[in-house]
């Protein structure tokens, strides 16, 4: 089985991910993935945006963690999570392929007419975070192929107008299946963890403090302890440590720096401690972790 190393994700201050669009005129992104049983993709951290994602499980399972739920998928299943949701990857027992279909909802707004009477009721509505999906719903099924067929047309050259009109195809038939609530209902919740969430990726290489992570979400420790529980299924350290353990990666990676560099570089202690949770987060390591990635890149 191939596994590639893919360019990590680029994500903003704010926890929102930057989209590496092939072609940022034309926001449509689609990808086949092979993730290998049990890895752990630290640089998957928990992440939102504003485009629109969908996933088809093709072989094997993985999980989702989406604003505080484990959503799990397996062959034949998929879903779709809608605009700024958080939410992140996490492998199960088993290998997994998985067709990944990532768009802006500007690429569906054709119209002005269009945007708000058939895409803003579905992007805007927070009674739908995620859609699940499976083949053994006939509408469902559709959308599910549609997302391959749009991957497929993705290996052709000059195949930006069949993407787009497989993509609207795709979403008519989600339009014409969903009962839509009108009636906007704001998680002030998720808002508050969004907002500690930046000040931990904008200031994770400081010595930071449960109180200033509190601070920044005008909570106390209990309520932040608890919303981070519901949302990430994590303590506010542990999300902590899992975002310098996630940039960390990216400097074993992509320079040439020390292990010891890059522990003080990401915000820990010192190389002993920051090796000791590199081992029980990755099962190896820092070096031996390099050494494993980069042979797969030969």
């Amino acid at each position: 089985m191939i596994v590639k190393h893919e360019k990590d994700p680029d994500i903003r201050e704010d926890g929102s991910e930057l989209v590496n669009y092939d072609n940022q005129d034309f926001k449509i992104f689609s990808r086949r993935n092979y993730i290998i049983a049990n890895q752990t993709f630290p640089m998957m951290v928990m992440h939102w945006h504003t485009d629109i994602e969908i996933i088809y499980i093709r072989k094997g399972s993985v999980s989702y963690q989406l604003n505080g739920r484990k959503v799990v998928m397996k062959k034949g299943e998929g879903i779709i999570v809608n605009s700024r949701q958080m939410h992140c990857i996490q492998t199960e027992n088993e290998d997994c392929i998985l067709d990944c279909l990532i768009f802006h909802p500007l690429v569906l707004c054709a119209t002005r007419y269009v945007e708000n009477n058939f895409v803003l009721p579905i992007i805007n509505n927070d009674y739908l975070p995620y859609i699940m999906l499976s083949d053994k719903i006939e509408w469902q099924k559709r959308i599910l192929h549609l997302t391959s067929e749009i991957f497929e047309w993705s290996e052709n050259e000059n195949c930006e107008m069949e993407q787009l009109s497989t993509l609207m195809m795709l979403w008519k038939i989600l339009y014409d299946n969903l009962d839509i609530d009108t009636e906007e209902v704001v998680d002030n919740n998720l808002e508050i963890v969004k907002k500690m969430i930046e000040y931990i990726h904008a200031e994770y290489a400081e010595q930071i403090k449960l109180e200033d992570i509190c601070r920044q979400g005008g909570v106390g420790r209990t309520h932040c302890a608890k919303l981070f529980d519901k949302y990430t299924n994590m303590t506010p350290m542990e999300f902590l440590k899992n975002h310098r353990l996630s940039k960390a990666v990216e400097l074993l990676l992509d320079t040439d720096m020390s292990v010891s560099d890059i522990s003080y570089e990401v915000g820990f202690s010192g190389p002993a401690y920051f090796t000791k949770s590199f081992r029980e987060k990755m099962g190896c390591s820092p070096l031996d972790y390099k050494k494993e990635i980069l042979s797969r890149k030969i």
